[in-house]
């Protein structure tokens, strides 16, 4: 094969990873899109009907107002007619106002004059319901014998504990339309109101009342009360429907996209690929052919240079290059055959230091191709996996996980640069302890101090007492990072200053310099890895680029944050760093419960949303003895509080329904029982505890804590007076 072929073969095998992921990203992507479509037109439907149900009720509200007439109590059904007629007036979507009895029989019909035959009831089924259930009734949409469609809207008339009469407004199918036209839907799109019985009550484009919806729309309704799929129109079209159904009225709502929105992004993604393959192909292409024109000229001509050396001519012609190796080997032939001409005693000891360096060669090649045949092997299967199981299998990101790790361990054979990636990719081992980060800055200072590695700097330190939970092996890690960067970019006459200060609940520590600055394009970056300000011919800044990234990751793995300030006129920078402030340990006072100490069995409540720990909260209880019951949310557990009457509530704050301060407020107010409240939460701060307090809570515990806290905290809490001692006080 050629080295054109060769290079060609590397170009192909180089673009298949890179057009794989390609298409594993536009297909996730397309899936992102069509779900966020999906999600919008579910929540436009159910904003629809929502306010459909809230002009049903309404008509409602208007309707028992009107049942409570005083005429119709004393049976004046001419009053009562009159007294119709004027609400009827202010109620634009209003055809007529009804009065039948259980029965069936009409006595009032407004829309009819006096002395004239009542015409017959409107969807009769719904008077039936409302007198046999004695609640509302919204009706079907009823177009039999009628001029035009109507909507009954049904209350009962109770006298006494029975239902007397049943009242109706007949409501214009066209003013939910009304509703539907205000959503101002796309054009293309459609959107249907439908009754219980599968007819339509409103729809744009507008579909005669009464006309039963699709095949598809009536089977999707009748399987679950809200969804979305894929179906046809009652015009044959393709479209993408969401539904809702209401609780309220049975009515239900659709809401139907064309198919050829929700998919184009498939066809646009599809076409932008094909022609992002195609055009990566023809560069593919044309760099291969630049490339194997330019290397395979040379060699060729190499070639015929070396069958020239020792043939006792002038010597291989010049071979004419702009790759360096190339010249160079014309170099060594040139020499080569000036060697062979004037020493041909040298022949036989050129000859083998050539074999030699072959077999070097070949080793090393040998080698190298181990080397990188066993991450290939290993990203060549990771890929086919990629290709053939779905994004989300468990294959699937073992496999990225594969394909990463073995770019990285190519990597390391170019570059000797990643002995600190555990720490770059988050993965340092830290050991967390409480220690006072003022005192950690001073002995820090005064051991580079004493060990000289300040290089004349002036170094002020000025700490205030701040307690830290972090790791004090990586906190001097840290502030050597930047110290040390702040010694590099500062002479003998400038000054560093590093300062511990206390700021709202957080442990602050800066490092500033009176150097040259950071540069302005450079600021967003400066914590990028590798990334370096520009460097004299002599590189006295040296370094890689690392050291502030460490510093960055090692503070956020420990809970803290990091930011990077200019000095004023771009002289001095500043890199200040935030911890959350934890207490100083203190020596313990007072009886604590500790392992080996037996805890009076009490009646324990567990309120917490999370079920793993719910119910291992509740079994660690259980095996100290105490009688456990548990809630899954604030709302239950008020009443499982009343039910059972514990001895102590543990509550979680964070709680789906009503959070933990509304759970002790209720239970403090509903019940004279003297319960002991525990809050257990993942909250920590100030401003938590305090609310905790004010609403009633005896004790405040942050997770995780372990059992013998927990027992201790329930022994405390159950103490004779304690409980409303620690709530007074």
């Amino acid at each position: 094969m050629r080295i054109r072929s060769h290079l060609a073969i590397l170009a192909v095998g180089a673009m298949l990873p890179v057009l794989g992921f390609a298409v594993l990203v536009s297909v996730v992507l397309l899936e992102q899109d069509r779900s966020t479509l999906q999600r919008a037109a579910m929540d436009r439907a159910r904003a629809m009907m929502t306010a459909i149900d809230a002009e049903l009720r309404g008509s409602l509200g208007t309707l028992d107002a009107l049942a409570a007439s005083a005429s119709l109590e004393s049976g004046d059904l001419r009053a009562f007619r009159a007294e119709a007629t004027r609400v009827l007036a202010t109620q634009p979507t209003w055809t007529n106002i009804t009065l039948v009895r259980p029965s069936g029989e009409k006595l009032v019909d407004v829309g009819t004059p006096e002395g004239r035959p009542l015409p017959r009831i409107v969807d009769p089924s719904s008077v039936a319901r409302a007198a046999a259930t004695g609640k509302a009734a919204i009706g079907s949409v009823d177009t039999d014998g009628a001029s035009a469609a109507a909507v009954p809207i049904r209350v009962p008339v109770m006298q006494g504990r029975d239902v007397a009469y049943v009242l109706t407004a007949i409501v214009r199918p066209d003013a939910f339309e009304q509703l539907i036209r205000q959503q101002r839907l796309p054009a293309g799109w459609i959107s249907g109101l439908v009754d219980a019985s599968g007819r339509f009550i409103a729809r744009i484009p507008p579909r005669p009342a009464g006309d039963l919806s699709s095949v598809a729309f009536r089977t999707a309704v009748m399987q679950q009360p809200e969804g979305w799929w894929r179906g046809s129109s009652v015009e044959g079209r393709d479209v993408y429907t969401a539904h809702e159904v209401s609780s309220f009225s049975n009515w239900s709502i659709g809401l139907a996209i064309p198919a050829e929105v929700v998919l184009g992004g498939v066809r646009n993604t599809a076409l932008l690929s094909a022609l992002g393959v195609l055009a990566s192909i023809v560069v593919a292409v044309a760099i291969v052919m630049s490339s194997g024109r330019r290397i395979a000229r040379p060699i060729v001509a190499l070639a015929t240079a070396a069958r020239s050396i020792g043939t006792g001519q002038t010597g291989p012609a010049p071979v004419a290059s702009d790759v360096r190796e190339v010249r160079e080997v014309a170099a060594a032939l040139h020499d080569a055959d000036a060697a062979v001409r004037e020493r041909q005693l040298l022949i036989q000891r050129e000859k083998d230091a050539l074999q030699a360096t072959d077999r070097a060669k070949d080793e090393f090649i040998a080698a190298l191709s181990h080397e990188l045949r066993n991450p290939l092997a290993a990203m060549t299967a990771a890929s086919h996996i990629l290709r053939v199981v779905e994004p989300t299998h468990t294959a699937a990101a073992d496999a990225r996980v594969v394909i990463h790790r073995q770019t990285k361990h190519m990597s390391r054979m170019i570059e000797d640069l990643l002995d600190v990636s555990r720490i770059l990719m988050g993965k340092a081992n830290l050991t967390i302890e409480s220690f006072d980060l003022a005192r950690l800055v001073r002995n820090t200072v005064d051991a580079w101090q004493a060990a000289g590695r300040l290089a004349g700097r002036v170094v002020s330190v000025a700490a205030e007492p701040a307690w830290i939970a972090a790791d004090r092996t990586r906190m001097e890690q840290i502030l050597a990072n930047l110290l040390d960067n702040a010694i590099k970019f500062t002479t003998d006459d400038t000054k560093i200053s590093v300062t511990v200060t206390q700021d709202d609940g957080m442990a602050v520590l800066c490092v500033s310099d009176e150097g040259p600055g950071i540069a302005p394009d450079l600021m967003p970056r400066v914590f990028e890895v590798f990334v370096q300000g520009k460097q004299d011919v002599g590189r006295s800044y040296g370094g890689m680029g690392v050291g502030l990234t460490l510093v960055k990751r090692l503070t956020e793995l420990q809970q803290g944050s990091i930011a990077v300030t200019a000095g004023a006129g771009g002289v001095g920078t500043a890199f200040t760093l935030r911890f959350p402030i934890v207490a100083p340990p203190i020596a313990p006072s007072g009886p604590q419960a500790t392992r080996g100490t037996r805890v009076e069995p009490r009646r324990v409540l567990v309120i917490e949303d999370n079920p793993d720990g719910r119910e291992m909260l509740r079994q660690v209880l259980e095996m100290s003895g105490h009688q456990v019951y548990d809630a899954m949310n604030g709302i239950t557990g008020v009443e499982r509080a009343l039910q059972h009457r514990p001895d102590v509530a543990v509550v979680d704050i964070g709680l789906p329904d009503i959070d933990g301060y509304h759970v002790a407020r209720r239970i403090r107010e509903s019940t004279n029982h003297d319960i002991a409240l525990i809050a257990l939460t993942g909250y920590g701060q100030p401003e938590n505890k305090r609310r905790a307090f004010e609403a009633g809570f005896d004790l405040y515990l942050v997770k995780p804590v372990t059992i013998e806290t927990l027992d201790g905290a329930i022994a405390q809490v159950t103490a004779s007076g304690t409980a409303a001692s620690m709530r007074t006080g």
